[in-house]
């Protein structure tokens, strides 16, 4: 092994960075191991690791004069249950540092990463370098038994990853093509759909992750949910920007009355923080009988098993569900509803592209894929998820949604 061999594996053993070969195309540098577990912020310690990145990204700059470079965040995570050990380092007693209001949401972690490692990147490369980020969010097999965090099947998806290369479009033969997403169908129509998906409670109710590929180039994209009906919430993640549609879907007492209890007795009953999506929505008090008088009112709008997926233990849900927990005190079952204006429905004659239903990013060349979250916190879902880009025709609604009002 010569010297420069040996060099480099110092570096992997001491935890530093690794780097693939550099190309005049580009090259990638590997930064999974500079966090510690539950880590994202960039102390000096931190920082110091990453350096040697950022000399690595200015010798490429150097080989390439007066040539835009684009630096890629690429993060990931595992679908291993994260602990926030910024806020609540380790104290070595498993008792205290695995507790559920030590959790981090799913896919913080990945996130976190890379939102600090790009501030930081601004503050040490040049302005004519373009910083964009690929947040994979969480991804390969559920965690299960036998339980094991060290396993390669979770390891290899927890990485930090630097990618960067010169920034311009590739000549071909004395030509020069630009790609233009707007031109491309696979890529400006599509179309997703799921009937009977379940909100994971102990994932924040997340029914769907999907990552959907936007091709290359640059354009305008927009995101529609058609939730027929029962609300659901659309989160869109692209280079590094987070949006949230809020509930969408019948604005009715029914499902105020069902979201309110779920989000009450999931979360604030005992003290548990709630996730992000579900942070501003105000609860309001409902007596028992007067809930069941609301399923009573909306029959054949729910369902028995509207909240088995969360309390498998309790009754079916009924026109008596709520007077009969709550003979029950040692229960301390309680209905809440969200505020009258909580869920968003839009009328008829509304052009969906252009409502609250529909969210839209301004794609960026070199991040090709954004990542759709569907949370659906009522018994099975069915909704409708629409992505288009270029020329976009109006959808004009009829009532309740793109698709009409429909009841599931």
């Amino acid at each position: 092994m010569d010297l420069r061999e040996n060099i480099h594996r110092i570096k992997e053993v001491m935890g530093l960075i690794t780097e693939a070969e550099t190309t005049p195309q580009g090259f990638e540098i590997n930064l999974s191991s500079v966090f510690e577990s539950g880590k994202y912020v960039i102390t000096p310690t931190v920082g110091s690791k990453i350096n040697g990145a950022i000399t690595q990204i200015k010798n490429f700059i150097t080989k390439n004069p007066n040539k835009p470079i684009l630096v890629t965040i690429e993060s990931s995570e595992s679908k291993v249950p994260n602990y926030d050990r910024e806020k609540f380092p380790s104290t070595g007693d498993k008792n205290k540092d695995f507790t559920a209001d030590k959790k981090l949401p799913v896919g913080a972690l990945s996130k976190n990463r890379a939102t600090n490692l790009s501030t930081y990147l601004k503050t040490k490369l040049p302005k004519n370098v373009t910083i964009t980020i690929v947040d994979k969010g969480a991804q390969g097999p559920q965690w299960k038994a036998p339980f094991n965090a060290q396993d390669p099947n979770y390891t290899k998806f927890q990485y930090v990853k630097l990618y960067t290369k010169v920034n311009v479009p590739q000549p071909s033969t004395g030509t020069t093509t630009t790609t233009q997403v707007k031109n491309d169908p696979k890529v400006c129509n599509q179309q997703f759909e799921a009937n009977g998906s379940v909100g994971n409670s102990s994932r924040g109710f997340i029914s769907e992750e999907k990552i959907i590929q936007l091709g290359e180039g640059e354009g305008t994209f927009k995101f529609l949910l058609d939730s027929k009906s029962v609300p659901d919430i659309m989160i869109v993640e692209y280079n590094g920007k987070t949006q949230s549609t809020g509930f969408l879907g019948s604005n009715t007492e029914l499902y105020q009355t069902l979201l309110g209890t779920i989000i009450y007795m999931r979360y604030d009953a005992y003290g548990s923080p709630r996730p992000w999506w579900f942070k501003d929505y105000k609860l309001i008090g409902v007596q028992p009988y007067h809930a069941d008088q609301v399923l009573k009112k909306y029959a054949g709008d729910w369902q028995p098993t509207d909240f088995a997926h969360i309390w498998p233990q309790n009754p079916p849900l009924s026109t008596t569900f709520f007077q009969t927990m709550a003979k029950n005190p040692d229960l301390g079952f309680y209905p809440k509803k969200l505020d009258y204006d909580a869920i968003k429905t839009l009328g008829a004659g509304i052009d969906a592209w252009n409502s609250s239903s529909s969210l839209t990013i301004e794609k960026v060349r070199g991040v090709d894929t954004a990542k759709v979250t569907i949370i659906g916190p009522i018994g099975q879902t069915q909704w409708k998820l629409y992505v288009k880009c270029g020329d976009i025709s109006p959808l004009m609604t009829t009532a309740g949604g793109p698709g009409g009002d429909t009841k599931r």
